[in-house]
Parts: C-alpha cells; sequence; structure tokens
C-alpha cells in the first residue's frame, strides 16, 4: 500500500459539475458598498437581462459577505435587515438571503426570501425536521422563478485542522468537518445560482411546499427517506412551475402577512411545524390588540379582548406543542448518535482483530519461513563436503584381496544383492521425487493464482479501508449510504479474502513440508548412491575380473554427483522461494499496519464526529427551545398589554360613568334646588 494519506485520497475521485460563470461583480467602490440602492446601482448599470442583474449580485453578495457563525446559532438575535448585513459585511444564512432580496428588489426584480428544511452534515435518513431553520432566495428571471442560495455559494463552515483540509482538497471538492471550532472558508461555488428545482430538494425544501417550483411539490416524508426516494420521485414528477399567483402575492406582502396569509398551507406540508400557526394566531392578536382596544366603545373593547385572548391562548397552544417535541426529539438524537458510536467503535474492533489474526498469521510464516531459509546454506555446505567422498577414478585405485571370491560365494552374492537392491530404491525414490516436484509446481502455480486472487481482494478491501478513513474523516458515519456501502463491500470481499489468505498459507506449508520431504529423499538417494559405490568398491576388491564393475561405478559416480547437484539446486530454489515469500508476507504485514492506520483515521474522524454530532443537537436544541420561549415570553407581554390597556379602559369607562352619575347628580340637585326656588318664587308671588 502506498503512503497512507496519499493513498487515501486518491483512491476517490469526485467531479462536480458547476454553472459556468459569465459575468464578475467580484467588487465595488467603498463608497456604493454600504448602501443597498446604490450597489445595486452600481453592479447593474450596464446589464440589461434580468439573468445577468440576478448572477451579479449573487456574485457580489457571495464574494463581500462572510457566514456569521455566532449569530447563527443565537436565538435571541434579531435578524439584521440587509442595510445592516452591507453594514457589517456578514450575516447568518437568512440575512444573506435578505440582503440578496433586497437588491434584487433594488435592480427591479422580484424577489422573496425562502424558509425551509435543510439536511444537516449530521442528518440521517428518516430523521424528523420539525422546524425551518434555514434560508435562500427566489427570484424571477424573465417571468420564471428560480432558486438561489447565496449562503452557500459563498462557502462554508469547517471544523477541518488546516493541514488535513489542504491535503484533502488537492484531490476533492467535498469538504471535511474534523475539529472543535468552527471557521467559515470561503469557497465560492456558482452552482447555488439557479438551481435546479429537482437537485435543490435532494438537500433542501422549502416551508412552504409552492417555492419548490414544480407542478406536484414532493412531500416531506419522500424529503426525508433518502436520496433514491427522491431521485424515484423526481423521475415521475419533474413538470417545473415558471409561476403562481400565490407567488407573486408573496411578493408584494410583508413578512407577517406571508405568515397569515400561508401559514396553513406550511403546516399542511409539514404537521410537526406548529410553530407557524402559534405565530400566525400571535401576530392575528397582536393586530387586533393594536386595532380595535383603543377604541372608545367599552362593550367593544371587552369583546375584542375576549378575542385577542382566545388567539393568545391558541398561539400558545402551538408554541407549547413544538416546545412538547423538543425533548424527545433531541433525546432520540442523542441516544442514537450513542449508538452509531458504539456500532463504529465495535467495526474498529473487529477491523482491528482481523488485522492482528492475519498479522499474527503472516508474522508466524515469516518466522518459519527464515528459519527454513537460514537453515538452506548449513544444508547445502554439507551436501557440497559429500561430494569430495566420491571421485568415479577411485575405482581403479581399489587393491583386490590375493585369493579372490568365486561367483557363487556367499559374501559376493549378498553385495550384489545390496547392489541390486538399493538400486531398486534409487528408482523409487525418483519416482517419488518426479511426483514430488511435479506436485510442488502444481501447488506453486495455484498459489500464483491465489496471488492473482489476492490482488484483486486485497485492492477492493484496500480500497474500502481508504474510502471509509475518508468518509469517517467528513463526519459521516454508519448511517450514511456512502459508509453502509463501503461496510457492505467489506463484508462481500472480507470472507473470501479471509479464505484466499488461508489458501495461499496452506499451500506455502505444503510446498514447505513437501519440499522438506524432498530434500529428504535426496538426501536418502546419496546415502544410496553412496551404498551403492561402496559395495562396487568391495565387489572390485573380492572379484576383480567382473567387466561391468567399473562401468557401473564410473556411471553411479556421476549419477551420484548429479544427484547433489539436483539437490543443492533444489535447495537454491527452495531458498529462492523461501525468501520471495518472506518479502511478500512483509509487504503483507505491512499492508496490514497500513490498515490499522487507516482504522485510527477512522476512530480520530468518529470521534470528533460523536462529539460535534452531541454539540451540534445541544445547540440546536438550545436555539429552538429558546426560539420558543421568546415566543412564550412575547405573547405573555402582550397579554399583559391587553389586560393592561384593558385595566385602563375600565378604569377609564368607570371613571367616565362615575363622572357622568357625579354630572348628573348635580345636575338633579340644581334642578332641585332651582324648582324649590321656583316654588319659593310662586309661592311669594301667590302671597303678594
Amino acid at each position: 500500500m502506498k503512503n497512507t494519506l496519499i493513498f487515501l485520497f486518491t483512491l476517490q475521485t469526485l467531479i462536480a459539475s458547476a454553472q459556468t460563470d459569465t459575468t464578475n461583480g467580484f467588487t465595488a467602490p467603498a463608497n456604493v458598498s454600504n448602501n443597498v440602492q446604490e450597489l445595486a446601482d452600481y453592479l447593474c448599470e450596464s446589464l440589461s437581462s434580468d439573468k445577468d442583474k440576478a448572477n451579479i449580485i449573487f456574485n457580489w453578495v457571495t464574494h463581500n459577505i462572510s457566514f456569521d457563525i455566532k449569530a447563527a446559532k443565537d436565538p435571541e438575535r434579531t435578524p439584521k435587515s440587509a442595510q445592516d448585513v452591507l453594514k457589517n459585511k456578514k450575516g447568518a444564512a437568512d440575512e444573506y438571503a435578505e440582503l440578496y432580496k433586497e437588491l434584487c428588489l433594488a435592480a427591479g426584480l422580484e424577489a422573496v426570501t425562502v424558509h425551509g428544511y435543510i439536511k444537516q452534515w449530521y442528518y440521517d435518513r428518516g430523521d424528523s425536521l420539525y422546524m425551518p431553520l434555514y434560508g435562500w432566495c427566489a427570484v424571477s428571471i424573465d417571468r420564471r422563478w428560480e432558486l438561489v442560495d447565496p449562503a452557500a455559494g459563498a462557502g462554508h463552515v469547517t471544523y477541518t485542522p488546516g493541514w488535513l483540509r489542504k491535503q484533502l482538497n488537492r484531490f476533492s471538492k467535498e469538504k471535511v468537518l474534523f475539529s472543535k471550532t468552527g471557521e467559515f472558508e470561503f469557497n465560492y461555488s456558482p452552482e447555488y445560482f439557479m438551481i435546479d428545482p429537482l437537485i435543490a430538494r435532494f438537500k433542501r425544501v422549502p416551508a412552504d411546499p409552492i417555492w419548490q417550483l414544480t407542478e406536484e411539490p414532493m412531500p416531506m416524508s419522500v424529503f426525508l427517506s433518502g436520496d433514491s426516494l427522491i431521485m424515484n420521485y423526481n423521475q415521475s414528477h419533474y413538470y417545473r412551475v415558471d409561476n403562481r399567483p400565490a407567488m407573486q402575492r408573496q411578493v408584494s406582502l410583508s413578512n407577517e402577512d406571508n405568515i397569515v396569509d400561508n401559514a396553513d398551507r406550511i403546516y399542511g406540508y409539514n404537521n410537526l411545524y406548529e410553530l407557524i400557526l402559534g405565530a400566525k394566531g400571535h401576530i392575528e392578536a397582536g393586530r387586533m390588540a393594536v386595532n380595535y382596544l383603543k377604541e372608545g366603545n367599552i362593550t367593544v373593547a371587552e369583546s375584542t379582548a375576549e378575542q385577542v385572548k382566545d388567539k393568545i391562548k391558541e398561539a400558545r397552544k402551538h408554541y407549547e406543542q413544538q416546545q412538547s417535541y423538543l425533548t424527545p426529539q433531541y433525546n432520540k438524537l442523542k441516544r442514537k448518535n450513542a449508538t452509531k458510536n458504539r456500532d463504529a467503535n465495535a467495526r474498529f474492533r473487529e477491523l482491528r482483530l482481523e488485522n492482528k489474526m492475519l498479522t499474527s498469521k503472516y508474522n508466524s510464516h515469516i518466522s518459519k519461513a527464515e528459519r527454513k531459509r537460514d537453515a538452506v546454506d548449513a544444508k547445502k555446505e554439507s551436501a557440497e563436503a559429500q561430494s569430495k567422498d566420491i571421485d568415479q577414478g577411485r575405482i581403479n585405485e581399489i587393491e583386490t584381496i590375493t585369493v579372490e571370491k568365486e561367483p557363487g560365494d556367499e559374501l559376493l552374492d549378498a553385495v550384489g544383492d545390496s547392489i541390486d537392491a538399493k538400486q531398486d530404491r534409487l528408482a523409487v525414490t525418483w519416482l517419488f521425487i518426479e511426483d514430488e516436484v511435479k506436485a510442488i509446481d502444481e501447488i506453486k502455480a495455484a498459489n500464483e493464482k491465489l496471488l492473482q486472487r489476492l490482488a484483486v481482494i486485497n485492492y477492493q478491501i484496500d480500497t474500502v479501508y481508504a474510502l471509509e478513513a475518508n468518509a469517517r474523516l467528513r463526519m459521516q458515519d454508519g448511517n450514511d449510504d456512502k459508509v453502509k456501502h463501503l461496510i457492505s463491500v467489506h463484508q462481500e470481499w472480507g470472507s473470501p479474502l479471509e479464505q484466499v489468505h488461508s489458501n495461499y498459507l496452506e499451500n506455502f506449508d505444503s510446498i514447505v513440508d513437501r519440499s522438506e520431504r524432498l530434500y529428504m529423499t535426496y538426501l536418502q538417494q546419496m546415502r544410496l548412491y553412496k551404498g551403492v559405490l561402496r559395495h562396487l568398491e568391495q565387489y572390485q576388491r573380492w572379484f576383480s575380473k567382473e567387466p561391468n564393475v567399473k562401468p557401473e561405478y564410473v556411471s553411479m559416480s556421476k549419477d551420484y554427483h548429479e544427484c547433489i547437484d539436483k539437490y543443492k539446486g533444489a535447495m537454491e530454489m527452495y531458498k529462492e522461494y523461501l525468501h520471495q515469500n518472506i518479502e511478500r508476507f512483509n509487504k503483507v504485514v505491512t499492508s496490514f499496519e497500513e490498515r490499522d492506520n487507516l482504522v485510527e483515521y477512522m476512530e480520530q474522524g468518529e470521534k470528533t464526529r460523536k462529539e460535534m454530532e452531541d454539540k451540534e443537537i445541544d445547540e440546536d436544541n438550545a436555539y429552538v427551545k429558546r426560539s420558543i420561549e421568546i415566543r412564550l415570553n412575547s405573547l405573555d407581554e402582550l397579554e399583559k398589554n391587553v389586560e393592561e390597556t384593558m385595566t385602563g379602559l375600565r378604569n377609564a369607562d368607570k371613571k367616565m360613568r362615575d363622572d357622568e352619575r357625579k354630572r348628573e347628580e348635580e345636575e338633579r340637585r340644581k334642578k332641585k334646588e332651582e324648582e324649590e326656588k321656583l316654588k319659593k318664587e310662586q309661592a311669594k308671588s301667590k302671597k303678594k
């Protein structure tokens, strides 16, 4: 295996398609960059087409606004206006969208901010999405609505340590999350301008389904079910919608009006999004309080106050219902994360155990092969020494006994019989050697085929290790399709790999055993040859008249030396075979070490993924929880204001009625006084 890091990231080739950018607009003078209208005028001054205007605005926003990570996680923040985003040159995703929308409007283009659901890096297929926490845009280009995501087009938040990120990005456009400190990394991506609606909904769907821009919006259940179902849905529901009256209406409405107008449709798309109904009731209650509670008619005010309270009660019910989802939802996510981590660590242990067992087997065979190899030279030296014991001319130096034995002599016949027996045994050993050499060659040929098979499987397994390490470092886990596929491939190839390793080592052991038997047979042959030659010498010593002894001695001497040469040649081949396999075994062990290194990368990535996912879950939980608390507090404040207003109105009405009663009493008193005065005057007149 090549150097771990290089091999890790060169195996994977990722091809990303991007739209061609034909308009620049990355910069603008400082004197126009802090005013929406002036900036839009400057950027679009020489442009006539809607597309060019929308694109140059996209280019400027993506190149000049940074993602505000802190603001994106702050539930207390009030979304900045486009003017404020321009001033600060940073914003959260919805603030990118707001700025882009306002610049488009200033340039004469119709545009809206689209709030929706996005699959975060830690999203798993089947997870529920309760609230839309992301924002992008829709802009009308030549009377056709298009989707634009300026925040994604500007870059991404990365958690990758610099050295690793640089290494990875040499080979891939995918972004890696690896450390605990998130940073915004600029990465201009023009493919987020005029996104194909069918592509967009793999990762994001709008809360209001009309902004999917398709004739039949994809259900939330399909969006949550994964890419394969989305792809299947797209194949049969691909008709685009360029425009609709409801889209045009949203352009002219305020954010609050859009919520009131579209809340029911938004809730209908995802009935876990209770907050939208609460927001609708909240807005309506606030408007009723402002518009009707200050009327002079206390009866109307009392009636309106009751309606406002009912609206507040209804809104609170929806907010609290949304709130009730939080604890079970996030506890479920935390438990799932713990399970993923447990499963991942179990897999890593299995991988290490697999490597450890195979490493142990190969190390054992390396030791065995080294011992056998080191013993070869000693055996060759021994054979070399034995070759010097016999010389074919020695037969001529044999001195016969004074009285030679005659044919039929018992001792002479015994020597002859022994020579014949040894020659018969030599013939048998040669047949055995022939069969053994043939068997060894066949096993070697089988092992060569196993080596080829092993090379293919090892490449597959090494690739799986490298790609899984790559994926794990990118915060992917066992629930992600890519990792699932890699685990499946490893399981598919792992069993045959183990079998091939076992077969190869068994064959190696068989070759070693047969080779050792072969060399023992050669040694046996040498002893037999030597015995025959010694008997021929004895025969010559006892009966020199036998004409065949000397020629046979010369022939057997040649065969003896030939046997020694074959033995030494076979031993040299055996040594070379052992040496070759020692090198192979060492390479295999090195590959296991490389795999262990990759497992270590997997463990590092998984450890960080677990920590970061827990952190993201906690932050999202805190963000949504606080967002709902703020709304509930606002409702409480509204209810308090209504009570205070009604108390004031009631007090004013009571005072008015008290004043009226006093006035009436005063009038009655005065009238009575006047009547009494008149009576007195009339009485005086009568007396006169």
